[in-house]
């Protein structure tokens, strides 16, 4: 009979009969959500403790996934670093034998164009004075004039001390003054333009006795001064500190080897000007370089797969030659060049990969020989990229703390979702007032009590569990109101024409269930109640087995007050037992209800 319609009789809350014709109890039962939420913020405990586990799940496997993209993304890139980093004679040669007399006079221009970009572009990466503010030019003065030395070997004394201010250890002590990493090859060049060593004569007047008069001299003593271009926070008093220790110096050996003389500070100081002379050959500069790789990247889209083979080539051994590794090209780019045409560049380098493989195998030449090649073409391609040997595709791996979050929230919406389609699923009475708003029968009692242990304690929490529950914890109280409750009806279906034939003397208390430590307690609490004021109670515990196949059993029942038990009783039972009633006519009051 489970899942069918049947005729139910039972009594509502005043204890009149009623017929009605209903479906199946479990799908009509609608979910009580109110009870629901109260149920799980009881498990607040397992429902914390599974959303960090899930926050941590997903963080986790977010780590693990960047952790092997980002282990991927260093073994490329030190792949990339062993591969090679220049072709031999032998490589260029096979690849020029493809090219026609016009194809290799285009690549060789090709490759004296990008000659001078690449010099240009390791000039201003190198040049302080190229980066240099030309609106607010810092530049320190100081003043010498030169005493004690004959006529004849002053423009000797100003040239010698202009000449040996260049000399590499001089420009070294100031250079270390302005705190700029410069490399010792380019040291001269680079500090050369920031120092400026000129001369000029100074008269001096001198008064006389000699005879009756006096006599007038004049002598002329050369001036040297020494300007210094200072980069952004260079500490001026250092560099005039540094120039003087090297003009004494200088000064010193010159009184050996040119003539005697005294070196003698004027003054020195700083100024700030508008060179507009300098910004124009800053612009000039890397105009130049920008129209030049345009030009340049035009020419070598247009060249066939065996040119751009060629091309890169040459340009990896020029670039190996020149001291250019991929450091220094994107240091181009955060020293203000922003270069239009290396895009370009690379596209045309990507493209070219695939032939310059295909070009190195048809060379001829053996296994090892192809191998290097196609290794060789690979690295110039990948060379010609700005920052691709030193920078990886992948961020180095973190815990997220985005991804932990979004674990945390996915955790608490599992648990919920789940534990709503346990519930849906189980088609267990899960609420007081689930069985009343489906029957329409009289919730007689109910009665709570916390008796859970072990780790369903931790689960379930008591101190929510006795507030939600605060109504229904006194079993004196609950077992009283139900048996005054439950007298009443007796007493109106006793009075009630229709029903009185049918209605037992004796009231059973039954479970469908076996009786639960606190239902056995709260039904016999009521049966004193009921016992007390003159009525027959039984209570028993009948299955539905035991009721389908025992009729004796079920037409002993008298008036039929039942015990669901939360979580237990469950409605397919329920629907069984309603039609066993409804066929033997046997009453049923109402229910009572166990936690």
């Amino acid at each position: 009979m489970v899942g069918n319609s049947v005729n139910h009789r039972f009594f509502n809350e005043k204890g009149i009969k009623m017929q009605t014709k209903r479906e199946s109890l479990k799908e009509n039962v609608e979910l009580n959500l109110i009870d629901i939420c109260w149920k799980l913020l009881m498990q607040w405990r397992p429902i914390i403790v599974f959303s960090l586990l899930m926050a941590l799940a997903v963080s986790g496997l977010k780590y693990y996934k960047d952790a092997a993209a980002y282990k991927t993304s260093v073994q490329t890139v030190k792949e990339q670093k062993t591969e090679k980093t220049s072709y031999t004679e032998k490589d260029i040669k096979k690849l020029q034998d493809k090219l026609s007399d016009t194809e290799l006079n285009a690549v060789e221009t090709a490759v004296f164009n990008q000659r001078k970009i690449l010099t240009d572009q390791k000039y201003l990466n190198s040049s302080i004075l190229m980066q240099i503010d030309s609106q607010n030019k810092h530049v320190v003065c100081i003043d010498y004039y030169i005493s004690g030395a004959k006529p004849k070997f002053s423009e000797l004394l100003c040239r010698s001390f202009s000449s040996r201010f260049y000399d590499r250890d001089t420009l070294k002590k100031i250079s270390k003054t302005m705190n700029e990493d410069i490399n010792s090859d380019d040291l001269q060049k680079v500090m050369g333009e920031l120092i400026d060593v000129n001369y000029t004569g100074t008269t001096q007047s001198d008064s006389m006795a000699k005879g009756n008069g006096y006599q007038v001299t004049t002598e002329v003593y050369p001036v040297i001064t020494v300007s210094v271009v200072l980069p952004s926070d260079t500490d001026s008093a250092a560099v005039v500190k540094a120039v003087n220790v090297s003009m004494k110096s200088i000064s010193k050996d010159l009184n050996k080897t040119v003539g005697k003389h005294q070196l003698n500070v004027l003054e020195s100081y700083d100024k700030y000007t508008v060179d507009n002379d300098l910004k124009d050959t800053q612009n000039r500069v890397k105009d130049e370089i920008l129209t030049s790789q345009s030009n340049n990247a035009t020419a070598i889209e247009s060249f066939t797969d065996d040119q751009k083979s060629l091309y890169n080539a040459e340009i990896l051994n020029l670039k190996d030659e020149m001291g250019i590794d991929a450091t220094e090209t994107k240091n181009s780019s955060d020293k203000g060049l922003t270069s239009a045409s290396s895009t370009s560049e690379k596209e045309s380098t990507s493209a070219s990969s695939e032939s310059d493989t295909t070009s190195a195998k048809e060379s001829g030449s053996d296994t090892n020989s192809k191998s290097d090649t196609a290794s060789g073409d690979k690295s110039g391609s990948t060379s010609a990229s700005d920052d691709s040997l030193t920078s990886l595709s992948a961020e180095k791996p973190s815990f997220s703390k985005k991804y932990c979050a979004v674990g945390f929230i996915g955790g608490l919406f599992i648990y919920i979702v789940c534990y709503i389609l346990i519930i849906a699923l189980r088609h267990r009475v899960n609420s007081g007032d689930d069985l009343a708003d489906v029957t329409n029968l009289r919730k007689f009692g109910e009665y709570h009590k916390y008796t859970y242990t072990g780790f369903a304690r931790f689960i379930w929490s008591k101190r929510i569990y006795n507030y939600y529950y605060r109504r229904y914890l006194s079993l004196e109280e609950t077992s009283k109101y139900a048996a005054d409750g439950i007298k009443a009806s007796l007493t109106l279906m006793r009075n009630d024409a229709e029903t009185s034939a049918t209605v037992s003397d004796t009231v059973t208390i039954l479970s469908l269930d076996t009786f639960t430590q606190n239902a056995q307690k709260y039904v016999s609490e009521v049966s004193k109640a009921l016992t007390s004021t003159g009525i027959t109670v039984v209570q028993s515990e009948l299955t539905i087995a035991h009721l389908l196949t025992d009729a004796t059993a079920v037409k002993t029942l008298g008036t039929v007050v039942l015990t669901i038990t939360e979580n237990q009783t469950n409605y397919n039972e329920l629907d069984e037992f309603f039609g066993i009633v409804e066929e033997y006519k046997i009453p049923v009051m109402g229910y009572v209800y166990v936690g």
